[in-house]
């Protein structure tokens, strides 16, 4: 029942883009493995245990009357990766958002 759900959920979100202020991310997202793949699996980005997702979130600035910044998180879109090329990532951003978009740097 839950994969229909997020199927719907998933068509819904194709129908809009992401437009403002930005930021891009990625996550890594475990994913499950049997026992055999596990002891094969590798760190970094070799690892067969995580899936690669791109992240891109619609970000608001704020600030409070002392002067304190902070960032408000609307809306986001996720889109699993198959590899790390710049290629695939350009493509998958252009698809999310629409052109006159500023990206903020993050900060850690």
């Amino acid at each position: 029942m839950f994969h229909v759900i997020r199927n719907g959920m998933g068509k819904r979100d194709d129908m809009y883009n992401l437009k403002g202020m930005l930021e891009l991310d990625e996550g890594y997202f475990k994913i499950e493995t049997n026992e055999f793949e596990r002891s094969k699996t590798k760190a970094g980005r070799e690892n067969t245990d995580v899936q690669n997702v791109l992240v891109v979130v619609k970000s608001t600035p704020l600030e409070d009357a002392n002067g304190n910044e902070s960032k408000h998180c609307g809306y986001y879109k996720m889109k699993v990766m198959e590899t790390h090329q710049s290629e695939e990532i350009t493509q998958a951003v252009a698809e999310m958002i629409q052109p006159e978009c500023i990206f903020s740097p993050l900060k850690a």
